[in-house]
């Protein structure tokens, strides 16, 4: 599955804000006229999961 990119969205405080969804690479990257360009990425080894609901997972992992 290739990198997807939102249609950017218009926000009061921070401007437009995009969003790109890598599946493959594991990677979300949010970026926007008042936001720091920041990626969060999956851990190496993890394994690709088609639905994984937010707090399911153990803490830690890699920083």
């Amino acid at each position: 599955m290739e990198e997807f990119t939102y249609k950017p969205a218009a926000d009061r405080l921070f401007g437009m804000v995009h969003i790109a969804l890598n599946h493959e690479g594991g990677t979300v990257t949010v970026s926007g006229d008042g936001l720091p360009c920041t990626e969060i990425r999956r851990s190496a080894g993890t394994p690709l999961e088609g639905h994984v609901p937010i707090g399911t997972r153990e803490q830690g992992g890699s920083p």
